[in-house]
């Protein structure tokens, strides 16, 4: 057997690296190749489109009974941050705010107005309730406590009460840092008879002005 010098086995191996190095790259780059041509080859992907969040009415379980032959409104207290002042004690007077008063309006956008009735709570329930501040309407942040044989109006799907035309859902919308305490929300105001009540709290974000708390005509 013949024996190679030394110098020409290194430059063959130095050789055969280097085939297999540019081997190596040519089937690296192949693949590279071959990835770019099947990804241009794939569907754009589906624009995206901005969810915007919708709260959806919540179905509430109101043990209640159809009240019959209307509320007796003479001498009804009237309370504070009601949605409605003096609130709504019948149907027609429910549509009637809707139709004066903006704020009432957007609140009972929920509302199918031509099913609209009263009814009576026959057991004690809790729900959060809103609230006005001025022309601006929040949520309870915790339930509040509905007495039984208290009146509400409803469509069949969303409720509020007579006494303020504050609506009830399960979960609260929008809260404030000025939220009363319920014993705030259930004493009633004194007004002469026919007045409108404001809030006397000051209104969230506003700078050295708030409502008058004084009843207006």
């Amino acid at each position: 057997m013949v024996m190679l010098p030394r110098s020409r086995r290194l430059r063959r191996r130095e050789r055969a690296r280097r085939r297999r190095f540019v081997f190596g790259a040519l089937v690296t780059v192949a693949l590279i190749g071959a990835s770019l041509v099947h990804l241009s080859r794939l569907p754009p992907p589906a624009a995206e489109t901005h969810v915007v969040e919708v709260r959806k009415p919540e179905l509430m379980a109101m043990p209640s009974e159809p009240v019959e032959g209307g509320l007796d409104v003479a001498g009804q207290p009237a309370y504070p941050y009601s949605i409605i002042p003096g609130g709504a004690a019948s149907p027609e007077a429910l549509r009637a705010a809707v139709k004066a008063d903006p704020v009432v309006r957007d609140h009972y956008a929920n509302f199918d107005l031509a099913k609209v009735r009263l009814v009576r709570l026959t057991e004690p329930r809790v729900a959060h309730v809103a609230y006005r501040i001025g022309d601006r309407i929040f949520w309870t942040r915790r339930p509040l406590l509905l007495q039984a044989d208290e009146t509400l109006l409803t469509d069949g799907v969303h409720y509020a009460r007579t006494r303020c035309g504050n609506q009830l859902a399960l979960a609260p919308g929008p809260t404030s840092d000025d939220e009363p305490t319920p014993r705030v929300f259930d004493t009633p105001v004194p007004t002469p008879r026919g007045a409108r009540v404001v809030p006397q709290v000051e209104l969230p974000g506003a700078s050295g002005s708030s409502s008058t708390g004084a009843p207006i005509s």
